[in-house]
């Protein structure tokens, strides 16, 4: 069994750094005819790895010692694994043998004990955020508690930049509402009358709004804001890859620029507020892409009926290949993220106010929010009568549509 996957496979070249125990040469006497006396050294750990036909990669490691075990570090060069699983050929007495009475006395069990390793979070020993997830604790103070233990000033320059480490890494334009919303808060909520009405001045959304600038502008640096600290948004897909940021809050479109990332990565939902909280929520960041028919189109229902046509059968077709494939197989490295890409999708909020660009109050918010500012009930005060009638022009074009 143990041989079996190597057969018809692609040998892969492998380096193996090993201790080296003595053995008596006095051992390998009649094997080798040596008759002068001394030691020949033997490595405590031997291995060979091949390429199956279905892409999958088999390592096979022996140790020769029979009263150490030994944690291998084993490091993938340009392949990215998703899971790891291992069969392990033991016994409970090195002295054992099968015979024809006793066939399975050494036998491969199921060995539980691999493990990938998700870069930083390995690194510092940190707690698993998928099990924090899925047992209703990912948190903001979780967020923080994590973040603050991987940002440091790298290079001891006194000066926080792109050539250090850093908890938590975004932009002011997505990573504010992110949290928020993560916290079951949205600028706009419908009222009894189901109309659109500004709500961000809610007990709930000041204390999120104030929890949130507080871990942000604590007194360790463990947030980067890329278009505030580096005025270049892109910096981004570079300083993820390259291991100098924990969690990176981007749109989730963005995984694809991870796909040639060495070290593994995983996908997350938004934290809550406090484990009080029912459920997670994620925000829709409110661009999207539409449709132009240009005024030189004669027949411009038949158009429409052709556009609408294409949309509706692309819910089966292309929405289907981009959520099941591209984002939960292509994007995710690891059947977790595809099960937290479901969570997210699941608990997705629409904010008008976002998607409509409404009075520049998202940019209002988070401007505010990158300079520290906690003053919300007074914003919202001066803001009020102008805003309710931003929406009651919305509503109103809304309903003349009908």
């Amino acid at each position: 069994e143990m041989y079996t996957p190597f057969q018809e496979a692609t040998y892969l070249p492998i380096d193996i750094e090993s201790e080296v125990i003595a053995v008596s040469k006095a051992y390998f006497k009649e094997k080798e005819g040596a008759k002068d006396a001394g030691y020949r050294p033997c490595p405590l750990l031997s291995a060979s790895a091949a390429k199956t036909k279905d892409g999958s990669v088999v390592l096979s490691l022996t140790n020769v010692s029979l009263d150490q075990d030994k944690t291998v570090d084993v490091q993938l060069d340009g392949l990215n694994a998703k899971t790891v699983s291992g069969r392990i050929l033991t016994s409970k007495n090195v002295a054992d043998f099968n015979d024809f009475q006793h066939p399975n006395v050494v036998a491969p069990k199921d060995y539980t004990d691999a493990k990938l390793n998700k870069g930083i979070l390995t690194d510092y020993n940190l707690e698993d955020p998928y099990e924090l997830v899925n047992n209703g604790k990912w948190t903001l103070d979780k967020l923080a508690e994590m973040a603050s233990v991987s940002g440091n000033d790298t290079n001891g320059d006194g000066v926080y930049d792109t050539k250090d480490n850093y908890g938590m890494m975004s932009w002011r334009g997505v990573f504010y509402m992110f949290l928020l919303n993560g916290c079951g808060n949205t600028l706009v909520e419908k009222n009894e009358e189901d109309i659109p009405v500004y709500t961000f001045n809610s007990e709930s959304f000041i204390n999120s709004y104030e929890k949130i600038l507080s871990i942000i502008h604590g007194e360790k640096k463990i947030y980067f804001d890329a278009e505030k600290d580096a005025n270049n948004h892109r910096v981004q897909e570079v300083m993820f890859p390259a291991n100098q940021v924990l969690f990176w809050s981007e749109c989730i479109s963005w995984a694809k620029a991870l796909r040639e990332m060495e070290a593994n990565f995983g996908i997350l939902p938004a934290p809550k507020y406090d484990e009080a909280q029912s459920q997670y929520y994620s925000c829709n960041n409110g661009n999207f892409f539409g449709m132009s028919v240009p005024v030189s189109v004669s027949d411009r229902d038949r158009t429409s009926v052709i556009l609408e046509a294409l949309q509706s059968a692309s819910t089966d077709t292309v929405l289907s290949a981009y959520y099941d494939i591209t984002l939960k197989s292509k994007y995710s490295r690891d059947e977790e993220s595809a099960k937290m890409v479901d969570i997210i999708f699941d608990s997705t909020t629409y904010d008008c106010s976002t998607v409509y660009g409404l009075g520049s109050v998202k940019t209002n918010i988070y401007t505010m929010a990158s300079e520290n500012n906690t003053d919300i009930a007074s914003f919202f005060k001066k803001q009020q009568k102008a805003l309710s009638k931003t929406i009651e022009k919305m509503v109103t074009k809304i309903q003349e549509l009908d």
